[in-house]
This record gives structure tokens, C-alpha cells and sequence, in this order.
């Protein structure tokens, strides 16, 4: 059976937590629904052991490997050019899916005029302790034009909590493979600006894996604010009436 739906893992030096990301989503659960998905795992260039964990679950994922690090903007393009499903689904090789997030999806955009869908995530650490208070939890969205406002005000936070379909993908051309940070960011700004809003499913998709060596709240605030700075330069935006 044709997979319906497509799991995108990039992967760059993971052995930490990739095996942990596979297992979340093989043990995903599509039920009662007749379809199925794929994981394909894009290694970009890791020399760790790595490649060693994909071989070892190759009854799980499609793996594709990358002799040299490219960056995880054309990974995804790569493996995504590759993908069968309709949709596609984003999962860092450090973060854990939930085993209906899946289900919940397709249940949702699937029976709807949507091309893309986003939800609620939490936040733990480097040993999926739960960080108090870093929940992030969306709302609905009124039209395209409010969310880009909201976006730009720094007011929404896209991670992977997104499923979208290859269609709008395509339609879009892909991630910026010029950019090394904040490249999903800059995807859906791109389906904003096609007049494409998102539906809004208030479910928790995924654990967002923080690393204790990761930067502080204060830094991760401002680099945020960076990145918004950024894609505001790179569409000339200014803010334009919400309409309803």
C-alpha cells in the first residue's frame, strides 16, 4: 500500500536520541483508518554512528545518506523529492512524536479544504523531563494575513507541530537551502504569503527535545527575534491591516 502520509527526519551526528525519534514513529498508529506512513531518514554526513542505527532499523525507515554535511534545508528537499505520501510530517532525530499525532492529522486535514495543519507541542530536556511552563499551545486562525501579522510580531512559534501536503510543498518551491537557521520558519511564511492559513488542531503533537548545552531562555528569546528580523528583511514586510 502506498504510504499516505511521509515522516522527514534529518539527521546530523544523532546517535544521542535518533533511536528514541524511530521508535516514536514506528510505534504510530493510524487505526481505524486504511492508510499507512513511511520515515524516511536523511543522514547528512554524520560521523558518528549514525548510519550504523539507520542500517540497524532498516525494517522501519527508507535511509538516504549524505557523504557530506549540506544542511538540513536541502535534506529535507531531498528527502521529501523522494517522499510518496500526500502529507508530510517534519520530526527532528532529537525530539518524539506521539503515537496518535499522526492519526490526528490526516483524521483533520484529510476531511477538510486545508493544505496545511499545526498544534500544540511540549518542551522537555535532555532526559524528556517536562519543562514547567514551556508548553506552547496555539489558537485559531482567523485568515492568512492576520497569522503573518502575528508571526512577524514574534507572536506564534512553528516547530514541528506542522503537517502539510507535498502539493503545497512544491507550490512554494521547498526550503531555502541557503539557510542554516530558522529555514521552517521561512517555509511557512512562504505558505502565508500564498494565502495558504493553517488549520489550527488543538492536540499535543510532540515532545520538543531542549538541550541542557543548549542556549538559555533569554538567548533563545533573542535569537527568535533574530530570525524575525530576518525574514522580514527577506520579504520586505510591513504590517498590513487584519482582515477578517
Amino acid at each position: 500500500m502506498k504510504p499516505t502520509i511521509s515522516v522527514i527526519t534529518t539527521a546530523y551526528n544523532a546517535q544521542k536520541h535518533l533511536q528514541e525519534c524511530i521508535n516514536s514513529v514506528s510505534y504510530s498508529e493510524l487505526w481505524p483508518f486504511d492508510t499507512t506512513f513511511e520515515h524516511i531518514v536523511f543522514d547528512d554526513g554524520s560521523t558518528d554512528k549514525t548510519q550504523e542505527i539507520c542500517e540497524r532499523n532498516k525494517a522501519h525507515i527508507s535511509y538516504i545518506r549524505s557523504d557530506v554535511n549540506t544542511g538540513p534545508s536541502n535534506g529535507r528537499n531531498v528527502a521529501i523529492q523522494r517522499a510518496k505520501g500526500t502529507y508530510i510530517y517534519v520530526l527532528d532525530a532529537d525530539d518524539i512524536i506521539l503515537k496518535r499525532s499522526l492519526h490526528n492529522y490526516y483524521k483533520n486535514l484529510n476531511n477538510s479544504s486545508f493544505s496545511w495543519a499545526y498544534s500544540d507541542f511540549i518542551e522537555v530536556d535532555d532526559h524528556l523531563s517536562y519543562q514547567f511552563n514551556r508548553d506552547y499551545f496555539g489558537s485559531p486562525v482567523t485568515n492568512a494575513q492576520t497569522m503573518l501579522n502575528s508571526v512577524f510580531n514574534g507572536e506564534h512559534y512553528f516547530t514541528h507541530n506542522v503537517m502539510f501536503t507535498k502539493e503545497l510543498f512544491d507550490s512554494v518551491g521547498g526550503y531555502d537551502a541557503t539557510l542554516r537557521l530558522g529555514e521552517d520558519m521561512d517555509l511557512f511564511i512562504r505558505f502565508l504569503i500564498s494565502n495558504k492559513p493553517p488549520l489550527y488542531l488543538p492536540f499535543v503533537s510532540h515532545l520538543y527535545r531542549r538541550h541542557l548545552q543548549n542556549l538559555t531562555v533569554e538567548y533563545k528569546t533573542a535569537e527568535h527575534l533574530n530570525h524575525i528580523d530576518f525574514l522580514k528583511e527577506k520579504y520586505n514586510w510591513s504590517p498590513l491591516p487584519n482582515t477578517q
